[in-house]
Parts: C-alpha cells; sequence; structure tokens
C-alpha cells in the first residue's frame, strides 16, 4: 500500500478545457507553482510521455507540449488526495517534463506511453498500461521496500534478489536502512530501474 501522509489542499489545471479552434491540433504551455519539498504529487496523464526530475527549488515547473486530434483537450496536474473532476481528452497526446523539488513522494500515472523519473528522492509509484517505466534512483540504499512488475514484459533493477516469471515478471524485496518505498508495474512492456551514474 503507497503510504500516505498530509496532502496539500491546493489543485492547479494547467490547461483546464481550453477551447482550441478546429484548425489548430498542437499547442504549448508552461507553468510553475509552489510545492514545499517532502510534499506528495500525483501525476495522471492518458497518452504520451512523462519526465519527472528532481530539482533544488521549492515548485513545480511544468513544460507541456500537446497534440490533440479532435478541437480541445484538457491536462490537470493534481495534488493527491484531491477529488479530480471529469475529464475529456478527445485524442490528446501530451508530452510533459516537470521539474519538483529533489525531495517528493510521487505518484505517477500513463495509460500509453513512457514515464521518466530521476533524481527524485521519496516514496514513488509509477504505473503505464502500455509501455515504459524507466526509473533512475538516486541510491538503491534508500527504500525499504521495492515492487516491480510486468504483467507482458520485462523487469531490470539493480537491487538484490531476481525477478522471477515467464511472459511476464515481478520482483520484491525488503531492506534495512531504507527510508521510502518504490512501486513501478507496467500492463504490457518493461520496468527499468537503475542507479544513477556517480560523479
Amino acid at each position: 500500500m503507497f503510504r500516505r501522509g498530509r496532502c496539500l489542499s491546493l489543485a492547479f489545471s494547467f490547461l483546464a478545457c481550453l477551447g482550441l479552434a478546429a484548425a489548430t491540433n498542437e499547442f504549448d504551455k508552461e507553468a510553475r507553482f509552489p510545492l514545499a519539498a517532502g510534499s506528495r504529487l500525483r501525476l495522471d496523464i492518458p497518452v504520451g510521455e512523462l519526465r519527472v526530475t528532481g530539482a533544488g527549488q521549492e515548485a513545480v515547473s511544468v513544460r507541456l507540449h500537446v497534440k490533440t486530434r479532435h478541437g480541445w483537450a484538457e491536462a490537470r496536474l493534481v495534488i493527491e488526495g484531491l477529488d479530480q473532476a471529469k475529464r475529456w481528452w478527445n485524442g490528446a497526446e501530451v508530452r510533459a517534463e516537470i521539474l519538483v523539488p529533489s525531495k517528493t513522494h510521487l505518484d505517477a500515472h500513463l495509460g500509453v506511453g513512457e514515464v521518466r523519473v530521476e533524481g527524485v528522492s521519496g516514496d514513488l509509484r509509477a504505473h503505464v498500461g502500455v509501455g515504459q517505466v524507466r526509473i533512475e534512483v538516486p541510491e538503491p540504499g534508500l527504500y525499504k521496500s521495492v515492487r516491480a512488475h510486468a504483467g507482458i514484459g520485462d523487469v531490470r533493477h539493480p537491487f538484490r534478489g531476481k525477478a522471477h516469471g515467464w511472459l511476464g515478471k515481478q520482483f520484491s524485496g525488503n531492506y534495512e536502512g531504507g527510508s521510502y518505498r518504490l512501486d513501478a508495474d507496467v500492463g504490457v512492456g518493461q520496468v527499468c530501474i537503475s542507479e544513477a551514474p556517480s560523479i
């Protein structure tokens, strides 16, 4: 179970039901808002690429490129614990680059595409329906429990123990001395967890 703590009472929509002319099928958007280190953040995108990078800042910076097949789209970044309004995506594909405080408890969900997380220390849950989860951990010793699962596909990781399975792979491990939980899964595709290169 993903550990829950106090969540900020803030929901920030960087593209809220943005109306577009029928001829417009691509647009970019940037936004920034405060977020204290140690906060819990939930990201949810249906189709596209999501890259999350830890940075030395007390804020979330978002850069989006959205491609739509129909007249309009909505993309929303929500602090965990708040109800989400019904969203209509109209075949939108989102490429999101998000900077967060280095210490952030992250819950990232993507329907189809790729999630990449780098330089973030904290509890981490990443789920992709079809595609890839790629996580670069600052140090494997930070984690007290690790679970990685591919329903159909492969799992790679730097932790003690071995993934098992045939058509799909699964790995779980518990370790002493760590503080955080890591939970990564993909329905069809690959989970790849690696250690950040030392300088």
